[in-house]
């Protein structure tokens, strides 16, 4: 999910960059870059000169620079760790799907150009779809898979609010960022199907936040974490854990938001994302030490 979202990012900036976007592509490609520089993937100096010369040699580093942590190419690596830790529990096809991943991620080693890059990012969102399709299809509903949606889910919800702090960093919400902000999170035919009109601030925050049927909003993660839970093993029944109860939390503060109050008061969406942001981490945090910490505190 992480390597996903990462691709999707890094893929708009490049297409505004080439020119091959929308024709306010440059003063989406100067919010990008802003977004970018909030996120620590590129140097402060872009943030304020997004015309730099040397922008196209940094997204290049950002997707295939070695041993630049964070990049698409370290992500890469450390999920090509993680799977074949786990190699047992993925089919043949799942397997061969990630060793193209691999393979189209890598590109043989060699530094891609800068105009290589957006066929490398699009490669590998087909290959991440095609990746994610055939665990859901074929693994099944055990715990190892709840916890591996569970981790998606989070991610997912993590990266989708820091995109939004990002943005609010970036100077506010006109259509040059709630476009990109809509194509990165795959929602743009969503949101003209659904609303028929020109973008406005209201209007996406409804799309991504609150509403619980789009699958890329976090109102969507979190109903899919509840139900995680609810399948999870428990010290006491009829006893809500530490991660239940953030959860619920979590849940209560993105129902009770006035989404047409919300997009007239940057300073209430600034204070809803951190409070989201600092609660989701909360939660991994939550279910880590209660499934994964296996340590007992010895009496001294």
């Amino acid at each position: 999910e992480r390597l996903e979202q990462r691709v999707r990012l890094l893929r708009a900036v490049v297409h505004r960059l080439g020119g091959e976007s929308t024709h306010d592509g440059h003063a989406e490609l100067a919010a990008l870059v802003q977004m970018l520089v909030w996120l620590g993937q590129l140097p402060d100096r872009f943030g304020s000169n997004p015309d730099d010369g040397r922008l196209g040699d940094a997204l290049v580093a950002l997707v295939h620079q070695p041993q630049r942590v964070g990049n698409v190419r370290d992500i890469l690596g450390k999920l090509r760790f993680l799977t074949t830790a786990v190699r047992d529990r993925l089919s043949n096809d799942t397997w061969r799907i990630f060793q193209r991943m691999q393979v189209d991620g890598h590109l043989a080693g060699q530094r891609p150009a800068l105009q290589e890059v957006p066929g490398v990012l699009n490669t590998l969102i087909v290959d991440l779809a095609a990746f994610s399709g055939m665990e859901m299809e074929n693994m099944t509903r055990g715990h190892a898979w709840r916890f591996l949606d569970i981790g998606r889910r989070i991610e997912r919800g993590l990266m989708l609010v820091q995109l939004w702090r990002a943005a609010l960093a970036a100077g506010g919400f006109t259509t040059t960022v709630l476009a990109p902000l809509l194509e990165i999170a795959d929602s743009t035919m969503t949101y003209r199907r659904r609303y028929f009109e020109q973008m406005h601030l209201g209007t996406v925050l409804d799309l991504l936040l609150a509403e619980e049927t789009n699958p890329r909003s976090l109102a969507f993660q979190l109903e899919s974490l509840h139900e995680h839970l609810d399948f999870l093993p428990r010290e006491v029944e009829g006893r809500g854990t530490p991660e239940e109860r953030e959860l619920m939390a979590l849940s209560e503060a993105l129902q009770a938001v006035d989404v047409p109050a919300l997009a007239e008061s940057t300073e209430a969406l600034d204070a809803l994302l951190a409070r989201l942001a600092e609660g989701l981490c909360r939660l991994s945090d939550h279910l880590t030490h209660h499934y994964f910490s296996h340590a007992v505190l010895r009496a001294s």
